[in-house]
């Protein structure tokens, strides 16, 4: 096992699950994709080229999945490798202070050192399971017993001693008297060589025996969940459903454990101490509706049960919200399932970081023909992104930022990160301006870092273009050298200058004015030559 600290393990198990629900929601966009891609192989009023090309498309994605898959599994069993790893540097605390508190106490006999050598050795249980879990070769013995009764060899050796003394040299046992022997009787204490017994109590004593523990632990099962509901707002049906704390509750009615241990161990155990008050009572619902659903009471009354009903109805408005799509009210309750136990369905960053799996363009069908897009806030989103690209003479795929790895973001990458709230859209502007300056003239340069797009900068030019050569000022792209040489490194060039460069462009020549111009001079020289009057 490496050495990593437990702070080192968290964050890497962290990455990890980041990693894992990146790839999850990369896997739901290919699935998507592939959907799309059969609906167009199979749709008849589609030609024969474009269906092969939809089917190639498939099969391409289809392998992608594939490789996602695996990949997840490996990330699932890597999760769960360093979890083992977080889990067995958590026990190992344990174990080493119990073991240190059993090695500091000079009478292994007492019952302090064997409560505490029983301690030690569930520590060292659960340490080899963690570092089996987490693929470490590493075991840890536990503490031996030294005999039958717990007393170390050499006072074993030492009562060995005794009894062969004993034996070696008789003693000679004085003859009790008639009156001590009845005495003892009448007292209930077993008559020593006379072969009187006690009277008999009508029931033998290992039956007067279980009965006691019986009784005994009925009440030290009740006692123990006075205790837990009193100290620590948890009621049975909580060691019923979590085993850590099922096992704490039966050592303690078997009585191997004290008021005190059992307190203490409840404390440490690691289930209480990872979740809070709330998210405890929280399972408690939980728990309670599981007991109503197994018995056929469960009507949708529970506190749980409604609770459910308001986060999913929650999660399906902002999925609307966010791409404008329905989730389906099974996958929606199970994300409300886990937001309701972890007390986060309050937190709109949180809910929203739930359902951004779910922005990706989706298949719809418009007059027969399939149609793909976003819709909602992405869909918003997604045209502020393309006005900012147009508006600075790019593309899309030009703009689109990079992630910590320095990796270029799709454009649904890109859509969930601003609905998130992790990318900034003026932030993307702004750098469209700084890309959009490269070649450049000073002059205009200047004027994109002061946060104009490069549209409005030549706005006056293009909106000429369009009257002398008779365009529609919206196909006339930021890169077309006509817009383009309104300036130069000398300046911005007049309005006058620019429409005269216009009227040597190519495209001038099919306008309504060219053909007007041509037509006045045609009748000028027919004129000029008396065939026109």
């Amino acid at each position: 096992m490496a050495e990593l600290s437990e702070k080192e393990l968290r964050n890497l198990e962290q990455r990890l699950r980041v990693e894992l629900s990146r790839k999850k929601a990369l896997l739901q966009r290919k699935i998507s994709d592939a959907s799309v891609q059969k609906r167009l192989a199979e749709s008849p009023s589609e030609s024969a080229q474009k269906r092969a090309t939809a089917r190639g498309k498939l099969t391409s994605i289809e392998s992608e999945i594939q490789d996602i898959r695996k990949t997840i599994s490996k990330l699932e069993l890597d999760i769960k490798r360093e979890k083992g790893r977080k889990e067995a540097i958590e026990v190992k605390n344990n174990y080493d202070r119990l073991k240190n508190q059993y090695d500091l106490m000079l009478d292994k006999t007492s019952p302090e050192a064997k409560a505490i050598a029983e301690r030690v050795n569930v520590e060292v249980n659960k340490l080899n399971s963690a570092y089996q879990q987490s693929g470490v070769s590493t075991r840890v013995k536990p503490i031996a017993k030294s005999g039958a009764s717990g007393k170390t060899q050499e006072q074993l050796s030492q009562e060995q001693r005794t009894r062969e003394q004993a034996t070696q040299v008789p003693t000679a046992r004085p003859v009790k008297e008639t009156t001590e022997v009845v005495a003892e009787a009448a007292a209930g204490a077993p008559a020593t060589g006379t072969g009187v017994t006690p009277a008999a109590s009508g029931k033998t004593p290992d039956a007067d025996k279980k009965d006691e523990d019986k009784r005994s632990k009925e009440q030290r099962y009740a006692d123990a969940i006075a205790t837990a509901t009193e100290k620590y707002n948890m009621p049975d049906i909580i060691f019923r459903n979590i085993g850590s704390l099922g096992d704490l509750l039966r050592k303690f009615v078997d009585g191997k454990l004290t008021d005190r241990q059992f307190q203490l161990e409840i404390q440490n155990d690691p289930w209480y101490r990872q979740n809070s008050g709330e998210i405890k009572a929280r399972y408690v619902q939980l728990f309670n509706f599981e007991d109503l659903v197994k018995s056929g009471r469960a009507t949708g009354t529970t506190d749980y049960e409604q609770q459910i009903n308001r986060i999913t109805r929650t999660i399906q408005a902002r999925a609307r919200e966010l791409n404008g799509i329905d989730i389906p009210d099974d996958q929606a309750k199970l994300i409300a399932k886990d937001l309701y136990i972890y007390n986060l369905d309050n937190d709109p960053a949180i809910v929203t970081e739930r359902l951004v799996q779910f922005i990706r363009p989706s298949a719809g069908m418009i007059g027969g023909i399939p149609t793909i897009g976003y819709s909602g806030q992405a869909l918003q989103n997604y045209q502020t992104l393309q006005a900012v690209a147009k508006s600075n003479g790019l593309r899309i795929e030009d703009i689109l930022p990079r992630d910590a790895t320095g990796k270029t973001l799709t454009a649904e990458g890109t859509l969930e990160q601003l609905a998130l709230g992790k990318i900034d859209i003026n932030r993307v502007a702004q750098d469209a301006r700084k890309l959009a300056a490269l070649g450049q003239p000073d002059f205009v340069k200047d004027l994109l870092g002061q946060g104009y797009d490069l549209e409005s900068i030549y706005y006056p030019y293009k909106n000429t273009m369009a009257n002398i050569l008779e365009l529609d000022p919206n196909t006339i792209s930021m890169s077309d050298p006509a817009l383009r040489m309104g300036i130069n490194k000398e300046g911005d060039m007049n309005l006058y200058d620019y429409e005269r460069s216009l009227r040597k462009d190519n495209r001038w020549q099919y306008t309504q004015q060219a053909r007007a111009e041509v037509s006045d001079v045609a009748l000028r020289v027919l004129r000029d030559f008396g065939f026109q009057g």
